[in-house]
């Protein structure tokens, strides 16, 4: 069994470092980790409070049959699905989104160049859909208008994220 404790009582001062060298350690783990965190949490939104906006699309109607609706997710996780008309699911319905979808919706803007993107893609066409799309990530924050001539990345882009975002459990609010 180790001593640590000298014959007189005293502890030796090579513990004492040690010890000193392991809680320096946590210290900066703990402190690193709380700066990761919100460097993180400010990669999702802007500075301002943790329910700022992260992610909005507006799907608009025509005149068949398009989906209408909007969903709103904010850097907190906590989403707003509104559903108008040609939807599975009308009205207003809630859920959460773990950190993980919001990762992979900004990697995959941040892959197609979301952010470098002209801000409207339209003409003077009136019986297309419009999708109107917003992303905040840090001090970026993109807005497009997409109904005509909309890129093909662009399009598969906001495919992909109503893929993740319309399969969650959507629970209808309660007002």
């Amino acid at each position: 069994m180790a001593r640590s404790k000298v014959e007189d009582g005293r502890t030796p001062l090579r513990v004492i470092a040690i010890r000193m060298a392991a809680l320096a350690g946590l210290v900066f783990v703990a402190c690193s980790a709380g700066r990761d965190t919100a460097q993180e949490r400010s990669r999702y939104g802007g500075p301002e409070a943790a329910d700022s906006l992260f992610y909005h699309i507006e799907r608009t109607p025509c005149f068949g049959r398009c989906p209408a609706y909007t969903i709103d997710l904010y850097r907190s996780g906590y989403a707003v699905y509104e559903g108008r008309s040609n939807v599975e699911l009308s009205g207003r319905h809630t859920t959460r989104f773990g950190p993980r979808t919001l990762e992979e919706i900004l990697e995959e803007a941040e892959r197609i160049g979301l952010f470098t993107m002209q801000d409207k893609y339209d003409a003077q066409v009136t019986d297309l859909p419009t999708t109107h799309l917003h992303v905040v990530s840090g001090d970026r924050d993109k807005t497009i208008l997409a109904r005509y001539h909309v890129p093909a990345t662009l399009k598969a882009f906001t495919i992909h994220v109503d893929s993740l975002l319309l399969q969650a459990d959507w629970r209808i609010e309660e007002r």
